[in-house]
């Protein structure tokens, strides 16, 4: 008989849940004159929205995010025309006199005067250059820029996925939590009623009513009732800690708003939401147009170029006497063709193909994995409600045999013993229903993340901020 109850304390520590709607722990908060217990609320909707507005991982994410965003605005600067405006002045030094004079007598013709050039020692110049890569917009700009924006979107259901993960992991703190509560709150209530039967039967046993072997039992399952409280109180202390690590909550006192609450059924969704699969689907996508842009950089490069310069004294202008700025022109088309760029474009097409067949592989891969996860969270969700409406009817029939053993044993038609084993068969389907309630929660979040049910909730990009 002991050691039934160590036994079904030890399963306790790993499957103990919340009470039938009111626990050791609410029933003291809702006894007359005292105080309700102030703390920081939390439900497992609350827990999500914790998780995604203070988590740290959730935070990185983001700004992976956004990092990814300003790769895309990077790429996009490549469809513009490259606009470069510059200005110049210079202070040229004096050149002597006689290496600017020019002879104008020629054989047969009367002398003529020497003309000697002038000479301005100040430069200044403005220059503005337009240059457009024609060919380059469509066989690489573009492609390029399709490309980033993909691996942006890819990054984004990236994040997604692993925000759903971060709001999982904390949700199963959570109701890891909630076990370890009821854990604690299930062998209080049953140690306090041991305590109340045992005086019981001390009194009784001192009154030589019945025999000391009657109280012996009782003793030997309370002191073992005692330890398996102090470890269960110390798991506690274990998941609060834990809870609060993935929440970032500071020391404020915890108060669950849902401990009591029932699985619901979930409505059927498209498992291709994932953000997984989203994800390899946008880099196949990027891959796509790197294959384009891989494929343009083999072919020549054409580009146009024109300028404008406007210059005192302008280079192009003769005999100048003053600083006069004078605009010109010029406009250039060039064609080129590099055999390096080539073997380059050729080598990056290779490269490319090989990574589009591994992500192929890849998404296959994950579809299937996901298809069987949907499949085994399912089976497992539909199982633990089975399994609640089991525990309700054993936790009705143990009631039922405990009172009545409390009755004969009064009476003097039961022993301790009986007694004994009818308060651990009530024991063991309160833990039972406990389990099997937040089982079934734990399983229904389960299978909202492997539907991707955890996606469709998730806050605007403005609230994320």
């Amino acid at each position: 008989m002991t050691r039934n109850v160590v036994f079904i304390f030890k399963c306790a520590t790993l499957a103990a849940l919340a009470l039938e709607g009111r626990s050791a722990l609410g029933q003291r908060a809702q006894e007359p004159g005292v105080a309700p217990t102030q703390g920081f609320s939390l439900s497992e909707q609350e827990v999500e929205r914790r998780v995604r507005s203070a988590s740290p991982a959730v935070r990185a994410q983001r700004a992976a995010v956004a990092t990814a965003d300003a790769e895309r605005d990077r790429a996009s600067r490549a469809v513009v025309p490259d606009l470069q405006l510059s200005a110049r002045y210079t202070r040229l030094s004096s050149v002597p006199e006689e290496f600017r004079r020019l002879s104008l007598s020629l054989p047969g013709v009367p002398m003529m005067d020497a003309v000697v050039f002038p000479q301005l020692l100040d430069q200044f110049v403005a220059r503005a250059q337009v240059t457009f890569a024609v060919s380059d917009l469509f066989t690489r700009a573009l492609p390029a820029l399709h490309a980033a924006g993909q691996r942006a979107e890819a990054v984004r259901y990236e994040a997604q996925a692993n925000e759903a993960r971060a709001v999982l992991d904390a949700q199963a703190a959570y109701l890891a939590w909630l076990r370890s509560r009821a854990a604690v709150s299930i062998a209080r209530a049953t140690r306090e009623s041991f305590e109340r039967q045992r005086e019981d039967v001390v009194r009784r046993v001192t009154a030589g009513q019945i025999p000391l072997s009657q109280q012996l039992p009782l003793d030997v399952t309370l002191s073992s009732l005692r330890r398996q409280e102090i470890a269960l109180e110390a798991g506690l202390r274990g998941a609060e800690s834990a809870l609060r690590a993935q929440l970032a909550l500071g020391s404020e006192p915890l108060v669950a708003t849902d401990e009591s609450e029932e699985p619901v059924s979930l409505s059927s969704t498209d498992a291709r939401t994932r953000p997984e699969l989203l994800a390899l689907d946008a880099n196949a996508r990027a891959l796509s147009s790197q294959s384009r842009a891989a494929a343009g950089s083999i072919a020549p490069s054409l580009s146009v170029t024109g300028g404008l310069d406007i210059a005192a004294p302008n280079p192009r202008a003769f005999a100048q006497t003053t600083i006069v700025p004078l605009a010109t022109w010029d406009l250039s088309v060039q064609l080129s063709w590099s055999l390096a760029q080539v073997l380059d474009g050729e080598a990056s097409l290779r490269v490319v193909s090989a990574q589009r067949r591994a992500l192929e592989a890849q998404r296959d891969a994950l579809a299937r994995a996901i298809d069987a996860e949907i499949v085994a969270t399912r089976a497992d969700f539909e199982g633990s409600l089975r399994r609640l409406d089991e525990a309700r009817r054993g936790l009705v029939a143990a009631e039922a045999l405990a009172t009545q053993r409390r009755g004969a044993f009064s009476a003097g038609a039961a022993t301790a013993t009986e007694l004994t084993l009818a308060e651990a068969d009530l024991l063991r389907q309160r833990l039972e229903l406990a389990d099997a309630r937040l089982e079934a929660r734990a399983s229904r979040a389960r299978l909202r993340f492997a539907l991707g049910a955890l996606h469709f909730d998730r806050p605007s990009p403005r609230e994320a901020r």
